[in-house]
């Protein structure tokens, strides 16, 4: 059986054809959608895999706790400016005065002396602070303060899933891009040993070619069995990332071309992120709050030297053995302590003490957020050129298997030769896909260290 030159050249276009759909197809954007395809799995874009991270995440969810706990510490800090008003009823038996007191816990507290016999009280008991020398006010500044810096910390762990989804999801789209670079390879050995087989039966090969050739082919199946593990390792990672179950399913629409498409501004210098990142980063800002904290529980300290002064109104219906009558008092109580072994001389000291600490945290803060920021401008830098880079050298590599292809298979070159160039179009092929991921990558480490949250 004799195979003319067309033939040669139609088998040599076909695999080159088969090589360079593989790229193609991977890389074709699908629809955004999160409904569940006919399969069950659910399909997410990017955007879509990050919303959902920060619904469900543990981190987030915790962070989001915090916060309205400490919100809710600040409520509570604001209502000791406020009247209090409690009412207490007491009744009593028996042969002797004494004194009685409103249950542990209610505020104001009231006391009441009650008679010997029986006797029975309505009271209501109302406190106005008057003049706390700034506790109460400090009090407030801090517990206001805290609660700013947890609602910041919020936003920095919304940075943090931002970034880690991106990387996992990422990691997906490189493993699928690596996955198709194998399926084209595999495509491609499969065709050449059908067209080596036809040249050993026609008597135009040895077969140590053909041997050769089906030694290739079993280790692009190889090399595609092992991108197929690595892809579902990836999911697996992506699925943690989202907190979501193991066993659902999904599927991604974005692309790694896709999510290249979409240039968001970038500094112009590295002092340019640097300046940014210091102006928006919550990390910093949630420090310099608990800073302003510390200076507020210095001020509530302070505040204990002063005289605690209310106003205080009761208002009392009693009933005794042999009448009754109704009453009220208003009056103003101011306390002081003279002498507390130190305590206040310590409350104030500790509390400018916080104060230094959390400075420091603030530097040390700001010199970690101006480290990220200059090595994420830079690694953008590095992965941009290396995309531009890896985009030459696949196009050397895929024009370099096509010509090594039509000279093996028109006669004019060994098997050696051949084989060669579609390594180096492989390594091309994956080189580039990882450079597109890293890009995407560094793109979100820059976010995350100039704190840009997506929409």
């Amino acid at each position: 059986m004799m195979i003319d030159t067309s033939q040669r050249y139609v088998g040599a276009v076909l695999i080159a054809a088969l090589f360079l759909s593989g790229s193609s197809v991977a890389s074709a954007a699908e629809p955004v959608t999160s409904a569940a395809s006919p399969t069950g799995a659910i399909t997410l874009s990017l955007a879509q895999a990050v919303a959902l991270a920060n619904k469900n995440s543990p981190v987030a969810l915790r962070q989001r706790a915090d916060a309205a706990i400490a919100a809710a510490a600040a409520r509570g800090a604001q209502a000791q400016q406020r009247p209090t008003l409690s009412a207490t009823a007491y009744g009593s038996l028996g042969d002797s005065s004494n004194i009685l007191s409103s249950a542990p816990g209610v505020t104001p507290q009231n006391l009441f002396a009650v008679p010997p016999r029986g006797f029975a009280d309505q009271n209501l008991t109302l406190m106005v602070p008057i003049s706390t020398g700034g506790k109460i006010r400090g009090t407030i500044d801090f517990a206001q303060r805290q609660a700013e810096a947890a609602s910041l910390m919020t936003q920095a762990t919304r940075l943090t899933i931002q970034q880690g989804v991106t990387e996992a999801y990422a990691a997906v789209l490189l493993s699928h891009e690596l996955v198709s670079s194998a399926q084209a390879r595999l495509d491609a050995e499969e065709e050449q040993v059908r067209i080596t087989g036809e040249r050993v039966t026609a008597g135009r090969s040895a077969p140590v070619d053909l041997l050769r050739e089906q030694a290739e082919e079993a280790d692009a199946s190889q090399m595609l069995l092992s991108g197929q593990n690595d892809e579902q390792i990836a999911k697996v990672n992506l699925k943690a990332a989202l907190a979501m179950p193991q066993d659902q399913q999904i599927e991604l629409s974005d692309t790694l071309d896709a999510l290249l498409a979409a240039r968001p501004d970038a500094p112009l210098s590295q002092q340019e992120a640097i300046h940014k990142a210091e102006d928006q980063r919550p990390e910093i800002a949630s420090a310099q709050r608990q800073v302003e904290a510390a200076q507020a529980a210095v001020a509530s300290a302070k505040g204990a030297y002063s005289p605690q002064v209310y106003a205080v109104a009761m208002g009392d219906a009693m009933a005794m053995q042999g009448g009754g009558r109704t009453g009220y008092t208003i009056g103003l109580s101011a306390s002081l302590p003279l002498i507390d072994g130190g305590q206040r001389r310590s409350d104030v000291d500790g509390a400018k003490a916080r104060v230094d600490a959390a400075q420091a945290d603030v530097l040390s803060i700001r010199q970690q957020v101006d480290k990220e920021a200059a090595s994420a401008w830079l690694a953008l830098q590095t992965a941009t050129a290396r995309v531009a880079a890896t985009a030459t050298g696949v196009t050397a590599a895929q024009q370099g298997y096509e010509l090594a292809a039509m000279r093996y298979n028109a006669g004019k070159s060994v098997a050696a030769e051949r084989l060669d160039s579609l390594s180096a179009l492989t390594r091309a092929k994956s080189t580039e896909a990882q450079a597109k991921a890293d890009l995407i990558v560094a793109r979100a480490r820059l976010n995350t260290a100039l704190g840009h949250l997506a929409p």
